[in-house]
């Protein structure tokens, strides 16, 4: 089993970025919810609407930041993936990253998962303040 695994690390080996860790990708995600959800409160106080770019950029940079967590996971546990596996997670995340979790940690990825959904209602508070701080 370990010669499969080591076979396959070697065979992605140059496809796989070495310094990408799970916390680097956390603290990338984390910058997107927040500076999306303020972008979005600092644009309505404005009275103004949203650019679509903007919105575009924000979906396709918690994607990008889900699809690189994951990938990092899969690193830090030694969990073999395919050479398109960061693909399917960017494009089917909302479906991919709960089955992920559960998948590799059992009950205790719900409580990662209610740290994500948790983290990204603190970034909308976040907002909601700057919001009516700017509107006063």
């Amino acid at each position: 089993m370990s010669e499969k695994r080591n076979l396959s690390q070697m065979l992605h080996s140059d496809l796989v970025v070495k310094s990408a860790s799970t916390r680097s990708a956390a603290i990338a995600l984390a910058t997107l919810f927040f500076l999306g959800n303020i972008g979005v409160a600092v644009s309505a106080a404005q009275a103004h609407a949203v650019p679509p770019g903007f919105s575009f950029l924000y979906l396709i940079g918690v994607a990008w930041a889900i699809a690189w967590w994951v990938l990092a996971d899969c690193r830090e546990r030694n969990i073999p993936s395919s050479i398109d596996h960061g693909w399917l997670v960017f494009f089917a995340w909302p479906l991919v990253l709960p089955y992920h979790l559960i998948k590799t940690r059992g009950l205790k990825g719900c409580g990662v998962l209610a740290t994500l959904v948790g983290l990204f209602v603190v970034a909308y508070l976040t907002a909601l303040a700057t919001f009516f701080l700017l509107t006063r």
